[in-house]
């Protein structure tokens, strides 16, 4: 006899362990023949506790608490708090290590990220060329990687735990950047009776380019296979220049990104480097303090400030506020108005007493100025700085060794002085009233104190005070570093300028001080004024007196140290800032708004279908979870006796817990609030769980109901269903085409002009839906109508054409569009293909991620700014608009790469979170988890972007507003499943986004060699293909030829006669034309002959009566239905659920994808099928309508010149396309045809969007009564 189940103590440690999206799962497990009633009523209240926890939070004792407190930053415990010596660092790293729990050592969970990669480690004994590879901190690593050009650096912190006979190690390295410990495998190591002394603790080391992997424990860590990845010479760095070139490997190192305090590794270097030489720097802000004090006894503002400066760069503690004070006394003489602008920063810094106390006593019996700023300056463009640090030399301690020598400071009686000995002669010679000497001798002992500590700060051998230039260099990087992180101050202003006073021979610094003090203002005009001034005043001549003995001599005599030179090196590189500012500037001034309306009137007159309010998002998810765990606590066996025996299967099967996938592998994205992605996520992952189970329930049992926004949704409007309405109930049958498009061909035939044209409020960065791979030869012309993107040439198949007179001509690509968007965003990317310095990788940034890297906006905006000098189309009437784009883009500032993730996951919000539903559909979990990050970020061939899309989120006043979009979506299941069968030798097989990434990589390389062979041209035009013959041409004007008509008409025309494409696509142009009416004018195209016309539907299946299961259930009054009674609906679902979609899946290659069938509602299962079905229903009904017999006499009226060459019409491939894959619209129509009648088209099975040969037979036959328009 069995034993009753009972709820143990395991099982309910167990519960907790699982989490609230695991409960479900974990009580299957235990009890699965259904939950007993005593045990459901002891559980209950931890489900209902568990299902009202906030995201992140859970109940005492599981793995999932908060960050805070007693809890590292990945919820494992720590006794004793955070550890902050490197000795509590391995505790805990032992500790957590012991315990297995992944993700725990003593580093945020956040970098255990898959890459989706398995790379191998480097080669074995392979040489290491160390001079090419960068640094990379701890928080970069990621597991299945090996981080090539780079290399890890760290002081080893415990010695190898593990030696054996195979030369294998096992040590604990801390960063030196971070402070986390990371562990260290090595293999193949020789000489093993001294690995102690080799990976002695506390010894520096470096390893090349380090594969992080997962070891069979699930823990993580870096393995080397050669004693040769290692480095022991690499010393820690200690020294300022040794930390700032750390820093610069850092910063140009794309793999390293900002850490879990949003902080870049490189700030906390640049730190390092002031901390290093903080003594010596102190002692020089001390010396440069007096000198402004001895500057200001003289009255001698400007000398005041400078000096102050150059303390306050060498000295900002706030334990020591003499030398920001010093720049308060001198502003203040300057100007007034900036006095209060830094007093303020003053006084935030050290307290408003203090202030006011040090400028009272500095300001006594001086002149206070009353100037006001000259106009456009910047919030702290502080005067006389310019002059004063361009006209100085910055070798001080040259000039001082000459002084001392007139002087005779230098020694007295063959007496050596050192630096401090000047010091307090120079403090004598203040108190007793001799300024201009005291000021004269504290120059002095700067010389002789840099000499004396040259050799310790900035080792090796520097010349004489270059190590406060590094110091400058140090203190600007840092300010740079806070710019790029949004931060803009007027302390950080203040700061700038210090270091520019610190290192005046750098652009670099001028460049930021003008960005900053633009940025500041609000006013961009600030920039350009003042590098003017500073380029200005940079005297482009050696002054005078660079030769102190007055001789002429050589070129190192006449300019010591490269002074001159190098501020005539300034002059230069500032003069070309200011010409490309005044480039953007003059750009931006053309920008001129694309719409009367604003972009967000725009959006709410035509607001997104479907927008899901996000305060309704916890209750749906509170309404998800207790379905599932109703399904779940209601047992098998009584959901098997609704659903039967065919489809019980889908409420049981397994489902992936992509909440705590996600929770396991992946950090929450920068920019992006925790709680938010939880609920995207869990809503995805419930949805998935709970609904497919209680739809097909509701459709079984015709318990359905649509509401009427739900019927409007199924016939795409009013017209069709009205069409509908007003038939007889005899006439209705499956695959009843609603003809409704028949009064709209009869109006065109009349002339007049109805209007079926694409919304043009909203934009898509590119094309969401998948395009036919097209063959296009070389020697031709291809015309692509709506192409929205390159996407059609992208998946074309490039070939040589067959006859000889097409040999040595290029493919010739015209795309015409009527989005001035699309348009100006694909001239662009043309012009990046051109630019052979510009990676692949990059043109795909900016093609289709939400964020890009400093490269790519770089890039971006000088193939727009050259688009916008040599196109010279844009100039003419009828391109305002895109030429609006492209000089938006050109002026732009970047946004954030936060603001960039920001914006795209509110789109999917707005979405209704539809895209976190797809997730569920990919079997791999690398798959899965590219699919949510992309799905969060949309970020593609870019990790953590530090901008965002200048393309998507830069656009000018009044542009259509942006809808949610996935690249995704825009490449259907046969071509992955390509994809992967071309990969599939590889192992493991990669990832989906990864293949896909490549394949466009690969194809725009292509592209560029093509385009510099001359094989391939492509242009692009603003310009609308309209059926409207009669009506003037307004866009795609420019075109047409001076002399001739204007009309809609003459462009087709112009297609004909200029482009004479060969093939031409059209999108899904045709669902936005009347039939008639666009068979004519795609016939008015082909009047020259030997023209392929493709293209695709998208809303046929709305239009075609059947093709929704809603159709063949008693579920609404609004229009009549065919009731199901004798269980079609039962056999239509076991059949599109089971053998059909499961064989379909096999023969594309994607049953290792995708799961068969999808997690999705039933209701699209269902309508694939039926689409399958009745899809030549549809085709019939379209092609029929070309026929123009009748007709001729009076279209030929209208323009149109019908020959032998268009006046036919011979159909070849016609295919629906595959349900698998994340595009929305799973049942397109994709047909090639001709209307030549000399033409013989070779017809396919279906090509690489049809169901396999034989498959659409075989879904029909057992439909085969759809056909008949009977239902049993």
């Amino acid at each position: 006899m069995s034993s009753k189940p009972t709820m143990t103590p395991e099982l309910l440690e167990k519960l907790r362990d699982a989490g609230p999206g695991g409960i479900e799962e974990a009580l299957q497990e235990a009890f699965p023949d259904g939950l007993p009633e005593e045990i459901l009523a002891r559980v209950a209240p931890m489900i209902d506790k568990l299902i009202q926890l906030e995201p992140g939070q859970a109940l005492e004792g599981t793995p999932f608490g908060k960050p805070g407190g007693n809890f590292a930053p990945n919820g494992v415990a720590v006794e004793g708090g955070i550890p902050k010596t490197n000795e509590d660092r391995v505790q805990r790293f032992l500790r957590a290590r012991k315990r297995n729990v992944s993700g725990a050592w003593g580093r945020e969970s956040s970098n255990i990220v898959n890459s989706g990669v398995n790379h191998s480690a480097r080669k074995s004994g392979a040489v290491v060329d160390w001079r090419g590879l960068k640094a990379i901190s701890a928080d970069d690593l990621v597991v299945d990687a090996t981080h090539k050009g780079s290399y890890f650096f760290g002081r080893i912190s415990t010695a190898s735990g593990y030696v054996n006979f195979a030369g294998t190690v096992v040590f604990l390295v801390e960063d030196f950047i971070s402070k986390e410990i990371v562990e260290v495998c090595g293999y193949n190591v020789p000489d093993l009776r001294n690995v102690g002394k080799t990976f002695s603790v506390g010894r520096p080391v470096a390893i090349a380019e380090p594969f992080y992997k997962l070891r069979a424990d699930g823990t993580p860590g870096i393995r080397f296979d050669s004693i040769a990845d290692c480095d022991f010479i690499r010393n820690e760095p200690r020294t300022l220049v040794a930390w700032n070139e750390l820093a610069k490997e850092l910063v140009t190192n794309p793999s390293v990104k900002a850490g879990r305090d949003g902080e870049h590794p490189a700030a906390y270097c640049y730190r390092q480097a002031l901390e290093a030489c903080s003594n010596e720097a102190k002692f020089l802000a001390t010396l440069h303090t007096n000198i402004a004090t001895c500057e200001w006894q003289l009255a001698n503002p400007v000398g005041e400030l400078r000096h102050g400066l150059m303390a306050l760069g060498l000295d900002s503690s706030v334990a020591n506020p003499k030398p920001l004070m010093r720049v308060v006394i001198a502003v203040a003489q300057l100007d007034v108005d900036l006095h209060r602008s830094v007093a303020k920063v003053a006084g935030e810094r050290f307290g408003s007493g203090t202030v006011q106390r040090l400028s009272k006593e500095g300001l006594e019996g001086k002149q206070v100025s009353s100037q006001r700023p000259a106009a456009g300056g910047g919030a702290l463009a502080l005067p006389g700085m310019v002059q004063l640090l361009v006209k100085q030399p910055q070798d001080l301690a040259q000039l001082a060794r000459d002084k001392g020598k007139g002087k005779g400071a230098r020694g007295t009686g063959g007496k050596q002085q050192t630096a401090a000995d000047v010091k307090e002669f120079a403090k004598k010679l203040y108190l007793s009233g001799r300024h201009a000497d005291a000021a004269d001798h504290y120059e002095i002992c700067y010389s002789l104190y840099a000499e004396e500590v040259a050799s310790e700060v900035a080792a090796p051998g520097p010349q004489v005070a270059d190590w406060v230039a590094e110091i400058g260099v140090a203190l600007r990087e840092q300010v740079g570093l806070a710019m790029k992180a949004g931060k803009y101050s007027d302390w950080l202003l203040l700061q700038c300028a210090a270091a520019v006073s610190l290192d005046p021979r750098s652009s670099l610094g001028w460049i930021r001080y003008a960005q900053l003090a633009a940025k500041i203002s609000g006013k961009p005009a600030t920039a350009i004024e003042f590098l003017k001034k500073a380029a200005d005043d940079i005297p482009q001549q050696p002054r005078k007196d660079a030769d102190h003995s007055g001789a002429v001599g050589t070129a190192e005599q006449s300019d010591p140290g490269g002074w001159h030179a190098g501020m005539h090196s300034l002059r230069t590189e500032l003069l070309a800032e200011i010409q490309s500012l005044q480039k953007a500037a003059a750009a931006g001034t053309s920008a001129k708004p694309v719409s009367a309306e604003t972009t967000q009137q725009r959006k709410a007159r035509n607001p997104v279908p479907d927008v899901l309010d996000p305060v309704d998002l916890p209750d749906e998810l509170d309404f998800l979870d207790r379905l599932s765990a109703l399904f779940t606590m209601g047992g098998s066996k009584a959901l098997a006796s609704i659903l039967g025996e065919n489809l019980k299967f889908l409420a049981t099967r397994p489902v992936p817990n992509v909440s705590l996938e996600f929770a396991t592998n992946c950090p929450i994205p920068a920019g992006l609030d925790a709680a938010n992605v939880q609920q995207a996520i869990a809503f995805g992952y419930r949805t998935s769980k709970a609904n497919p189970q209680m739809h097909l329930i509701q459709m079984l049992e015709n318990t359905w109901h649509l509401s009427p926004r739900e019927v409007m949704k199924r016939f795409h409007g009013t017209d069709a269903l009205e069409w509908l309405l007003e038939q007889e109930s005899a006439a209705l049958h499956p695959g009843l085409v609603l003809r409704f498009m028949d009064d709209l061909s009869q109006q065109w035939e009349e002339g007049k002009a109805p209007r079926l044209r694409y919304s043009g409020n909203i934009r898509s960065s590119f094309g969401n839906n998948p395009n036919q791979s097209e063959i296009m030869h070389l020697g031709t012309t291809h015309v692509a109508v709506g192409f929205n993107d390159l996407g059609v040439l992208v998946g074309a198949q490039l070939q040589a054409h067959p006859a000889a007179e097409f040999v040595g001509r290029p493919l010739r690509f015209v795309g015409l569009e009527l989005n001035s968007y699309s348009v100006a965003k694909t001239k662009v990317i043309v012009q990046l293909i051109v630019t052979g310095s510009v990676s692949p990788t990059l043109i795909v940034q900016c093609w289709l991620s939400s964020t890009w890297t400093r490269d790519a906006v770089t890039a971006f905006k000088r193939a727009a700014a050259q688009v916008l000098s040599e196109d010279r189309s844009l100039l003419r009437k009828g391109n305002e608009e895109v030429r609006s784009y492209i000089s938006t883009w050109v002026a732009a500032e970047p946004r954030s790469g936060n603001h960039g993730r920001r914006a795209w996951f509110t789109l999917q919000v707005e979405n209704k979170y539809r895209c976190f539903m797809d997730t569920l559909n990919f079997k791999r979990q690398v798959d899965r988890l590219a699919h949510l990050n992309y799905s969060l970020t949309g970020e593609v061939a870019v990790s953590e972007g530090e901008f965002a899309s200048l393309a998507m989120f830069n656009v000018p006043a009044g542009a259509p507003f942006m809808i949610a979009e996935s690249v995704f979506a825009a490449i259907s299941g046969a071509q992955i499943g390509q994809l992967v069968q071309q990969a599939i030798d590889r192992d493991p097989v990669p990832g989906v986004l990864e293949l896909m990434v490549a394949r466009f990589e690969k194809k725009f390389a292509e592209f560029r060699k093509m385009m510099h062979r001359e094989e391939l041209q492509i242009e692009v035009h603003h310009c609308e293909v309209s059926a409207n013959w009669e009506v003037p041409c307004n866009i795609g004007r420019h075109l047409l030829p001076d002399a001739g008509p204007k009309t809609n008409g003459a462009i087709l025309d112009l297609i004909s006669s200029l482009y004479q494409p060969y093939t031409m696509s059209w999108s899904n142009v045709q669902d936005y034309m009347p039939p008639r009416a666009f068979h004519a004018s795609a016939r008015r195209c082909s009047a020259h002959g030997e023209v392929v016309h493709s293209g695709y539907s998208i809303n046929w299946a709305f239009w075609v009566y059947g093709t929704s299961v809603t159709d063949y259930m008693d579920c609404t009054d609004m229009y009549p239905v065919m009731v199901d009674d004798g269980g079609f609906v039962r056999k239509l679902m076991e059949q599109a659920c089971g053998e059909v979609i499961q064989f379909n899946a096999k023969l594309l290659s994607l049953d290792t994808i995708f799961h068969s069938p999808p997690f999705d509602t039933p209701l699209n299962i269902g309508h694939y099928i039926l689409a399958v079905g009745l899809h030549k229903h549809w085709t019939n009904y379209w092609f029929g309508e070309a026929d123009v017999e009748g007709r001729k006499a009076s279209l030929r009226k209208r323009g149109l010149k019908l020959n032998q060459r268009n006046s036919g019409l011979q159909v070849g491939c016609v295919a629906p396309g595959t349900l698998f894959g994340c595009n929305r619209v799973q049942t397109p129509v994709c047909m090639n045809w001709t209307y030549d009648q000399e033409l013989r088209l070779q017809k396919v099975s279906g090509g690489d969007q049809s169901l396999p040969a034989g498959l659409a037979e075989e879904a029909s036959a057992w439909l085969g009564h759809l056909s008949h328009g009977v239902v049993p």
